[in-house]
Order: structure tokens, then C-alpha cells, then sequence
């Protein structure tokens, strides 16, 4: 029974890194070499195989972005990503030279956010 939800566990945790690196679109090979790590081993964790260390883990958050508490904030992670793929869906529809109002207004947005909150 714990070994079942270890590798529950360390699966959800692996898609979360994943969904993670590509809402950034990074590659696994960028984001290792950032961090210091074989893209090898990132994609072991990605896929489940390998459980990362809490250090591991702050280092790959870290350089994505994100804090910890974000991270593992999402209860519902396919929520999350319908609700990306509905912005990207709207971001298609915007003239490429308008892209950078959107960007501007999307980071006020986080930041005011971020002011109510403390948090991103």
C-alpha cells in the first residue's frame, strides 16, 4: 500500500515538473543544464521513475520560476491545463505585433495579484 502511493506520488510529481517545464517552454536538456543535472535523470523524474530530493525538487522550481507552495498548490492539475490551453487558444487570435500589450497586461495582472496575496 505505501509503495502505491509512493509511486502515485512520485508520478504526480514527475507531471508536474513536466507541465511546469513546458509552460515555460523549456527544453529538459536546458532546464538540467541549468540546474546542474543530467537531462537524463530530469527525464527519469518526469516520467515517475525516480523520486527527487526536496533540494532537487526547490532547484527545478526554483529555476522554473515557482516556489514550492505553487508547485503542489494546484489540486487539480488537468484543470490547470484546460484552463492554459483556453488562454493559448485566445493568445492564437491576437495579431503577432499586439503579443507584447498582452504580456504587459498579463504580468500587471500577476503582480496585482501578488500584492492581494503575497503570493504569485
Amino acid at each position: 500500500m505505501i509503495d502505491s502511493q509512493k509511486q502515485k506520488i512520485t508520478a504526480e510529481t514527475g507531471q508536474r515538473i513536466r507541465h511546469f517545464r513546458q509552460l515555460r517552454g523549456i527544453s529538459q536538456e536546458a532546464l538540467a543544464l541549468k540546474i546542474g543535472m543530467s537531462p537524463a535523470y530530469l527525464g527519469h523524474l518526469e516520467r515517475g521513475l525516480k523520486c527527487p530530493t526536496i533540494d532537487t525538487l526547490h532547484r527545478i522550481t526554483d529555476a522554473l520560476g515557482i516556489s514550492l507552495s505553487d508547485f503542489f498548490s494546484c489540486d487539480n492539475l488537468d484543470s490547470t491545463r484546460e484552463q492554459e490551453t483556453r488562454i493559448q487558444l485566445a493568445m492564437r487570435q491576437i495579431p503577432p505585433h499586439k503579443m507584447e500589450h498582452i504580456v504587459k497586461i498579463i504580468e500587471e495582472l500577476a503582480a496585482l495579484y501578488k500584492d492581494e496575496t503575497g503570493t504569485a
